[in-house]
């Protein structure tokens, strides 16, 4: 059987996409809570979601539920999130071995669909809140993570230029800002804000894998059918972000050793196939414009790079280099942008990266995990095509339009984080 796909709206807010492929013999089933992104809900989103894996109403010890999840044949429940522009998707997801290859075909997957609605649905409560051990324990968590991203120097370059990047837009908002929030919340309030969160966010539940997953798709629908929704307006996943009237330079100074360089084009042209093309050809592949000439030739950068943030219409330069090359590099950037839109670039140079970028969206196809990153993605772009549909639209992107997307690139920011004490500013 080849992979199948199938979208049903369930109404109230609430999507069910299944993905099945009998070459997998394992299932899995997600749900993702879907809101927009703001200063408080990006720090609660990645608190709520720790908390609900750890236990749940009917198992209410983290060693209790890791023991259950190692008999049914080591499954697992996780994690998931993402972010969509100006929102933020968050949410769980669990994988078991499907049940027709267990010894004697025992219901694991059917199990496994029980704790996964119990987490997601049921919490541990106790007097109105979260489990108070689980609650400190995730709250120090959160903290630490949180304290971690100063440490990561690329990370902390990115995350600072977001704000500027988006400046007044909700994309702007970082979980890096809400180190305060997530040490002043209590596990009552909390609680609370899950509820709200059960009741309005938008809902998208995936079960993928091998068909026999198929067979717990109503007890799923059957759970969220007595949910209580009162579901806030439709989501809008793509909302581009206006380009400055003027070029933001920013640098900032702190204990680092090597200089980050951020650079932020916005773009007007919509075609988000055309866009990831010419940007792989401009920073994505070992013969990449950036890779080839800015980072081995002229030696300017210890990585240089540049990616796309379709949901926005950002293009996304990312390079570190030393201190006395940032200015130099800053230039090379550019200039090798403009040789793409001049049509610098050989038919094989094009070719090759069409077949670069389809083998990347076809090996979406090789997990369960993948394959359902993709759809939740086309989600979010309005369409639900499979890899081998969009790779036929890239291999028909002509030279042509290469260099109309290249030229419609505008600079928007530039951020600079530098070593303090170095003897001046970057020119």
């Amino acid at each position: 059987m080849s992979a199948s796909f199938n979208r049903t709206d369930l109404g109230r807010g609430i999507g069910l996409t299944r993905i099945y492929d009998d070459k997998f013999k394992s299932v899995s089933a997600y749900i993702f809570f879907i809101n927009k992104a703001d200063e408080h809900n990006i720090v609660t989103s990645g608190f709520i979601p720790k908390l609900l894996i750890t236990s749940n109403g009917r198992i209410r010890s983290r060693t209790e539920l890791n023991k259950r999840l190692m008999k049914l044949y080591g499954s697992t429940v996780a994690v998931s999130s993402a972010r969509a522009g100006d929102n933020h998707m968050f949410g769980l997801c669990a994988n078991s071995l499907a049940d027709k290859f267990t010894i004697n075909n025992e219901n694991v997957s059917g199990q496994l669909t029980d704790i996964l609605l119990d987490c997601a649905l049921y919490p541990d409560v106790t007097d109105g809140g979260f489990n108070e051990k689980y609650f400190g324990l995730t709250q120090q968590d959160v903290v630490d993570s949180i304290k971690s991203l100063i440490n990561d120097k690329r990370s902390y370059a990115i995350i600072q230029a977001r704000k500027k990047i988006y400046e007044g837009e909700a994309s702007a908002v970082t979980y890096y800002d809400g180190l305060d929030l997530a040490m002043s919340l209590d596990r009552k309030g909390l609680y609370e804000e899950y509820k709200e969160l059960l009741k309005k966010a938008r809902i998208e539940i995936f079960v993928a894998g091998n068909s026999e997953a198929e067979k717990n798709v109503p007890r799923i629908i059957e759970a969220f059918s007595k949910i209580e929704r009162e579901p806030d307006d439709d989501i809008v996943f793509r909302t581009p972000s206006p380009l400055k009237s003027e070029v933001s330079f920013t640098e900032e100074k702190i204990d680092v050793r090597q200089t980050k360089l951020c650079m932020a084009f916005k773009t007007d042209n919509d075609d988000i196939y055309v866009n990831k093309l010419m940007i792989m050809l401009y920073g994505g592949v070992p013969f990449s414009k950036l890779f080839a000439n800015v980072r081995e030739k002229l030696s300017l950068c210890y990585y240089c790079s540049a990616g796309f943030a379709d949901t926005k219409n950002v293009m996304f330069v990312d390079s570190g280099t030393d201190k006395e090359n940032c200015g130099r590099a800053r230039e090379e950037i550019l200039l090798q942008l403009k040789s793409l839109a001049d049509g610098d670039f050989t038919d094989e140079e094009l070719e090759n990266t069409k077949l670069a970028l389809c083998s990347g969206f076809k090996s979406n196809n090789d997990s369960i995990s993948d394959m359902v990153a993709w759809y939740l993605t086309q989600l979010t772009r309005g369409e639900s095509c499979s890899p081998e549909e969009i790779c036929g639209r890239i291999n028909a992107v002509t030279r042509e339009q290469i260099t109309q997307a290249a030229a419609a690139m505008k600079l928007d920011t530039v951020y600079i984080v530098s070593p303090e004490n170095d003897g001046g500013e970057v020119s």
